[in-house]
Order: C-alpha cells, then sequence, then structure tokens
C-alpha cells in the first residue's frame, strides 16, 4: 500500500539525533553538527554524482558494490589525497590513507588494533567528551586526563604522566602502552590551535617514550582566515615522526549521515591495518560512499561545497564573537579563534545556575564540566571548567545565533547582577 510508504517517508524527517530544535522553539548552541539550511544543499550533489557514478559502474561490472579493498577504492584515496594535499598545502600520500566511516570510527580502528588492552590514553583537559566514552567505557582503556593551557596540552604534566604509566612490557608484542589522544587545531571544545613549539614537544615527548599520538583532525580545513595556518596539522611538522595518525571526517566538510571519513597513517603502522581481522572481513568500511564522494571531489562539486561552508561559518563566528565581546558582562569572556564550530566562554563564576536560568529561555549551551573527565581527575588535571561554557555556530542561522547570544548575554548579567 503506497500510503504505508508516505507514513514512513514522514517519519524520516522526524528520525535524526536533532529532531525537536526548531529555530522557533528552541535554540539549542551545543549542536556540533551542520543544520538544515546546510543539508538541503546536497541531495542536488548527490543525485548528479550518483548518477553518474553509476554509468561508469555498469562498465566496471558493478565493482562499487562488491567487498572493497582494505584500505579503501583506488579512486577515493587518490581523490582524497589530490583534495587533502592540495587544501593543506603539503603532500599527502594515497598509500597512507584508511577509508572509514568518520572520526568515531577512525579512533576506535585505531585503539583496537595499535594499543595494548592494558594501555593508557592520555587526553587534554577538556576534550571532547563523547571520546571519553569510546575510549574508557566502550574499549576499557585506563583514561588520564592532562591540563591544557592557551596554546595546547601541559606538556609538563603530560611527560610526568607518561614517564609514570608508560609500561614498556606491554610493547613487547608490537602493541602500544599508552598513546594521546588530541584535537590539535581548532580544538573541540576551546576552539585554540596548538602553536608550532608546543606541538614540537609534544613529538619529541612522543619519540622519546614511543607514545601513539592520534590527532582528531576533523575542523582543520575549516579556517575562516585570509592568511593560511602556518602548518595544517601536526603530523606535517615531522615528517620523520611515526608515532602520529591523523584522523580525518567528511561529517564537518560535506554530511554526517554518509557516515565517510580516512585515517592518514605512518607507513611503519599500515600493515597492522591492512591485515586487522576487522578490515579483512568486512574490506573497506562504506565501500559505496566512498565511490559517490570520489565523484564529488573529482567534478569540483565538493571543494565548492567547503568554500560555501567557510564563507557560512566564517561569517557566523565573527558576529558571534562580536556580539559577545561587546555585550558579555564584566569578567566574562570568548576565546577568539578563526576556524571550526565552537567558542568557548569563560566566566567568574559556576555556570550551573547560568544553564538552568538559560533553558528556561529555551537556549541551551554545553557546559564546561560536561568535556571533563571529573571522574578522572589527578595531580596532572585539576581544573574542572565549571565556570565555562561552549557555544556551535554550526547548526543554526547567524540571525538565530544572534537571536540566543541576546538571551545568553542578557541571562548572564542578571546572573551577576544577583551574585
Amino acid at each position: 500500500d503506497s500510503r504505508i510508504f508516505d507514513k514512513m517517508s514522514q517519519a524520516d524527517t522526524e528520525d535524526h539525533l536533532f529532531c525537536g530544535k526548531n529555530p522557533d522553539s528552541v535554540l539549542d548552541l551545543s549542536i556540533g553538527a551542520p543544520g538544515p539550511d546546510i543539508l538541503l544543499q546536497l541531495p542536488k550533489l548527490f543525485t548528479e554524482a550518483t548518477s553518474e557514478r553509476m554509468q561508469g559502474e555498469l562498465t566496471r561490472g558493478g565493482a562499487l558494490f562488491q567487498y572493497g579493498p582494505e584500505q579503501g577504492i583506488a579512486s577515493f584515496r587518490n581523490n582524497l589525497s589530490k583534495f587533502l594535499t592540495a587544501e593543506y598545502g603539503d603532500q599527502v600520500d594515497s598509500e597512507d590513507l584508511v577509508l572509514t566511516t568518520g572520526a568515531t570510527c577512525g579512533l576506535t580502528l585505531t585503539a583496537t588494533i595499535l594499543l595494548s588492552r592494558q594501555a593508557v590514553v592520555f587526553v587534554e583537559n577538556p576534550t571532547y567528551f563523547i571520546a571519553l566514552s569510546m575510549l574508557q567505557d566502550d574499549l576499557g582503556l585506563t583514561v588520564v586526563p592532562v591540563d591544557m593551557t592557551e596554546d595546547g596540552v601541559d606538556c609538563y604534566k603530560l611527560e610526568q604522566a607518561v614517564q609514570r604509566y608508560r609500561n614498556k612490557d606491554l610493547e613487547s608484542g608490537g602493541r602500544f602502552s599508552c598513546m594521546f589522544y588530541t584535537i590539535p587545531t581548532f580544538h573541540n571544545p576551546t576552539g585554540i590551535s596548538y602553536s608550532e613549539d608546543k606541538s614540537r614537544k609534544l613529538l619529541q615527548i612522543a619519540k622519546e617514550n614511543n607514545m601513539l599520538i592520534v590527532c582528531d583532525d576533523v575542523y582543520n580545513i575549516l579556517s575562516y582566515c585570509d592568511q593560511p595556518m602556518k602548518y595544517s596539522r601536526l603530523k606535517s611538522i615531522d615528517k620523520d615522526c611515526e608515532l602520529v595518525i591523523s584522523n580525518g571526517t567528511f561529517s564537518k566538510l560535506l554530511s554526517p549521515g554518509i557516515r565517510l571519513g580516512w585515517l592518514e597513517v605512518p607507513k611503519t603502522l599500515m600493515p597492522r591495518f591492512i591485515k586487522c581481522g576487522f578490515l579483512q572481513s568486512g574490506g573497506a568500511t562504506n565501500n559505496y560512499t566512498s565511490g559517490i564522494v570520489a565523484q564529488l571531489l573529482q567534478g569540483g562539486q565538493l571543494q565548492k561545497n567547503i568554500h560555501n561552508l567557510k564563507e557560512l561559518y566564517g561569517d557566523r563566528m565573527r558576529k558571534v564573537i562580536a556580539y559577545l565581546k561587546e555585550n558579555l558582562p564584566q569578567g566574562w569572556t570568548v576565546n577568539q579563534t578563526s576556524g571550526g564550530y565552537f567558542l568557548w566562554v569563560v566566566t567568574n563564576t559556576n555556570v550551573k545556575e547560568f544553564c538552568q536560568a538559560l533553558e528556561k529561555e529555551n537556549v541551551m549551551v554545553l557546559a564546561g564540566n560536561r568535556a571533563t573527565p571529573h571522574t578522572n581527575i589527578t595531580e596532572y588535571a585539576t581544573a574542572n571548567h565549571d565556570h565555562c561554557f561552549r557555544i556551535s555556530i554550526a547548526y543554526y542561522s547567524a540571525d538565530n545565533l544572534l537571536k540566543a547570544c541576546r538571551i545568553i548575554c542578557s541571562v548572564a548579567k542578571t546572573i551577576t547582577t544577583l551574585q
């Protein structure tokens, strides 16, 4: 009955992670994902790219519908290599790339393949809070947070922690006993980027202690400043270092729903990925979609989409920063960042009461202590960031973001007056 299918189609429009986040009723600035206005540009792109790719499949025996090679099909990796080389201004070899279903998959796959089951993972404090759940709860690894400074992780504390927790006995089988998980460019949640000095010190610690570094390089390409970044990613600073894995995704550049990303892996570690049971059994993850995205890359549609995103997001971020700097109460500051999704506001008070008052006005932000691995506080991580909160500029239009910011500043002034 066609009526059943009509109902199913209607249900699909209400079936995603952010249902009910209509700007007429609620402004949830904790959402780190593209909004409907951005996603509505994609059906046309994917219709055209799919049609072109399917025509080619007729002459290739429908190979895209088969199990894919472990690293991913050549057309995807070759086009991705050219794209990343152009965006980064730094050579990316297609043989160093592994197809994933996004950064979540990349982090989980890397930890599963390369870490000892008794390994320790060092994370920034604060950090992407769901990564903590993946590493600690899902994989059962020990997580040790380390405080951050204004230009990256506190390397003195990190070095102390590594020297305490590294266990060389666990490395005899070729696995790592320790790993540092980081978001070094346009950090989530603080928006900062690591300085070159801090990056070089981090690499030195890794090399001296055989510590794997996994970089969530998910925002690097979303830079909104006129001048190119001095270096594209941590991996580009020391190309001889075989300990850094760059974890990328199309979730921020195209669509989170397509579940597609990549790992850029040192050549010495690539055999471990190619030979892992997960990829040998299932082949390339999301093989079909990689073929469609390869078509988008080859035709330049994806690059044009990213150009539009940079203009849109950059405009939003500049307007929000300008408004908050002008209107936040004394003692409340917003960080100055030039890329990514997030702004970090530091206040002079615990924001619990502020966030509760804000929700009564149908505006939500991410409280800073949500990004703090507070159950793991040690001498290496003492800050709980309960006086901070995060704002995302990705989901709502500039007008709606400014509407939310007016409410944020009004509530903030009320809170500070009452204290």
